[in-house]
């Protein structure tokens, strides 16, 4: 599982970013870059402006090397809501899979390990919350359908292509 700290130490020491847990809760949203369910899933098949959908390079993203497979139903953390890419927009490699949290499956909040039973609380971001910021009563309240880049669903194994 990868590590991600929210709070570098230059950030805990500037205490205005975390007066208050709703001030604490909107810097944990940004930076984890939770959206909220809008009706439509966060995959790259699904009006992501970076997944080239037809030609040469189908199936294929803008910032992932050309021999990264991604299928409509891959996600990463780099999802840009909007018209897919271009069939001739070149594919170079900007960043590696790993970086962007590229997986293939379903990405939501129901499917992550950090979320509570019901999938209303993700139980990570509350633990920060509290432990690394003292805001004992706060609550990071998410949705099922909601994801964000900390999201634990989704296998690191590309599926078979279709050839």
């Amino acid at each position: 599982m990868r590590y991600f700290d929210p709070f570098p130490k230059e950030l805990r020491e500037d205490a205005d970013y975390a007066a208050t847990p709703q001030k604490a809760i909107e810097y944990l949203t940004a930076s984890v870059v939770y959206m909220p369910p809008d009706g439509t899933q966060k995959e790259c098949g699904n009006r992501c402006m970076m997944h080239v959908e037809e030609g040469e390079n189908k199936d294929r993203c803008t910032i992932h090397a050309p021999d990264v497979f991604v299928p409509d139903k891959a996600s990463c953390c780099f999802y840009i809501k909007g018209p897919a890419a271009p069939p001739d927009h070149p594919v170079k490699k900007m960043v590696e899979p790993e970086f962007s949290g590229l997986v293939y499956g379903e990405v939501t909040c129901k499917n992550c390990d950090h979320a509570n039973e019901d999938s209303s609380v993700c139980n990570l971001l509350t633990s920060i919350l509290k432990t690394q910021l003292g805001h004992e009563g706060a609550v990071f309240n998410i949705a099922p359908d909601g994801c964000c880049n900390l999201n634990t669903g989704g296998s690191t194994e590309p599926p078979e292509q279709e050839v």
